[in-house]
């Protein structure tokens, strides 16, 4: 709009709209005769705005569409990466696990009832190389036993119930269920299955109190969740 009303300063004809000169008062009001003059300048400088915006908008859309391709990419990449990572069920990973609470061993074959014993040996982890988090634990948890961990944020508290429930798999120590039997032995699925967290950070889906409580037991029946 700037340069539709510099042609008009200047006098400038632009899109086949001629501008006859045009008589300087200090008056308010358009003089007389000067009426078409007056429309012509707005014509044109109207005229260079949407010419204008026209041309330049192709441009814009252009560069959108440069942005849509380079989110579409992020997406594929970490779609590929999610493809890419290496299967969760280790081979070794071969006993079924069950907790009995009447404090019977039995092994059938890869199924074992065992008592919910829990010992820690030296157990060391780390998350990334040369920044250990856990150095050299040892615990031993009688079944029914409740036991608190305590330390400042940092120290390791998550870390070793992540370790419990195999969502890391250990590379230094070991943990033993039932005493005798490795974790790292046992599969993710039934170690998980015998094992319930409540974390700090509640989350509740947007369904009913009924099936957000039967969520970690899809098969539970009524009595069981009122219970």
């Amino acid at each position: 709009m700037l340069i539709g009303a510099i042609f008009v300063a200047k006098g400038i004809d632009f899109a086949g709209i001629p501008l006859p000169s045009v008589e300087v008062s200090n008056s308010t009001s358009i003089p007389e005769g000067q009426a078409g003059v007056v429309i012509g300048q707005i014509a044109i400088i109207a005229a260079f705005s949407m010419m204008s915006r026209n041309f330049f908008l192709p441009f814009a859309q252009i560069a959108n569409i440069a942005t849509t391709l380079q989110l579409a990419y992020v997406g594929a990449t970490r779609s590929f990466q999610v493809f890419d990572e290496t299967e969760e069920v280790k081979e070794y990973e071969k006993l079924i696990l069950n907790i009995c609470l009447d404090s019977k061993t039995i092994k059938n074959g890869d199924y074992i009832e065992t008592t919910s014993n829990i010992k820690v040996e030296n157990l060391d982890f780390n998350y990334v190389p040369n920044k250990q988090v856990l150095f050299d634990v040892n615990i031993y948890a009688k079944e029914g036993q409740t036991i608190a961990i305590v330390g400042p944020t940092g120290s390791g508290k998550s870390t070793f119930i992540n370790l419990l429930t195999k969502f890391y798999d250990i590379e230094y120590g070991d943990i033993k269920i039932g005493d005798n039997f490795s974790i790292k032995e046992i599969t993710k699925e039934s170690m998980r299955r015998n094992v319930s967290i409540v974390l700090q950070d509640t989350y509740l889906f947007n369904v009913s109190i009924k099936q957000n409580i039967r969520y970690g037991k899809m098969d539970a029946t009524d009595e069981e969740v009122i219970a």
